[in-house]
């Protein structure tokens, strides 16, 4: 089933208007921390004040998902607990039994990632509310899924860095992420941030495809270099740290220059003027070189637009912000 587009294209009018219109709150950076916990069989170490719940699910025949992950939260929003399963056999059922304090309104969100050809994608596959009881078990069957598109399995590189090495020859452009854009932190941050679904965490803004169970990431873009220049901007955001308060375009592009200025090219002074400038023009923007109020109005434009590697970057470190996903900070 294909996401109607529409909607997300009317979101990315209004955002742009209120980016114009310089309407950007400051939202306070929290802390969360994905850490796997393991898994632990239904009745085993479970204490009398401890339920469970068993997650289970099969996976459509030539999924080439390697693992199948979850995070549970409270009705409140604290993480519980996280884990992943591994898919040894993709024709064998997968499940779970993770024992949870009593409570009513947990949510589990389930999700997985695919690797073909080089092309890594993260894929949300389901999110429930369910009720935990002590001393008893709570069955959630998510059925036969399909993740990603079925295909011979993935002999590519696993990295989006070395992935794009391997399809234009030169690793210049994403050489310094080798050692962040991990597995784990992707998989990590789109399962945080799948998890809040509201404003910019809709999945509608956090790809570049409309897929059904929707897809995530930088990973998500048509071209080599979009995705090389995506993670790259993505990346200097977290090591720059100018995105904590404020839209990531107007804090790392913008830095100390006013909405209006910064819209006119006037005292641009962020730390990621580079990489928008590269992540432009990788999808058709101005090129380098071109007169900094051009770059900016052009940015203001496609500032919300996943499909663009400006906008999806900016929703990415956006949602990371607004859910407190601590995970995204290692992409």
């Amino acid at each position: 089933m294909v996401r109607p587009e529409p909607r997300a294209r009317s979101r990315f009018l209004v955002a742009a208007i209120v980016i114009a219109a310089g309407a950007v709150g400051a939202l306070s950076f929290g802390a969360l921390r994905f850490a796997s916990k393991r898994n632990l069989a239904a009745g085993s170490d479970r204490g009398a004040d401890q339920g469970a719940v068993t997650l289970a699910l099969a996976l459509q025949p030539g999924s080439t998902a390697s693992f199948v992950g979850y995070v549970v939260k409270s009705s409140s929003g604290n993480v519980l607990t996280s884990g992943s399963i591994a898919v040894v056999d993709p024709k064998a059922a997968l499940s779970a039994d993770v024992a949870l304090p009593p409570g009513k309104g947990h949510v589990v969100t389930v999700f997985s990632s695919t690797n073909d050809d080089g092309r890594r994608a993260d894929w949300h596959i389901g999110t429930r509310t369910f009720d935990v009881v002590p001393g008893q078990n709570a069955r959630l069957d998510f059925g036969r899924v399909t993740v990603g598109t079925p295909a011979r399995a993935a002999s590519g590189p696993r990295r989006l860095d070395d992935a794009t090495t391997a399809a234009n020859g030169s690793g210049a452009a994403t050489g310094a992420l080798s050692k962040t854009l991990g597995d784990d932190a992707q998989s990590s941050c789109q399962a945080c941030e799948f998890a809040r679904e509201q404003g910019k965490c809709d999945p509608d803004f956090l790809s570049a495809r409309s897929d059904s169970p929707p897809s995530w990431g930088c990973g998500t873009l048509a071209t080599p270099r979009e995705r090389a220049s995506c993670a790259a901007l993505l990346h200097c955001m977290n090591v720059a740290d100018c995105a904590r308060e404020g839209s990531p375009f107007l804090r790392c592009f913008c830095g100390a220059s006013p909405l209006q200025a910064c819209v006119a090219g006037q005292g641009v002074t962020g730390d990621c003027i580079a990489q928008y400038a590269d992540a432009a023009e990788s999808a058709g923007g101005p090129a380098k070189g071109a007169p900094m109020a051009e770059l900016a109005r052009y940015l203001a434009l496609v500032g919300t637009n996943p499909r663009n590697p400006v906008g999806l970057a900016d929703n990415i470190k956006e949602c990371a912000v607004l859910a407190h996903c601590e995970a995204c900070n290692g992409l």
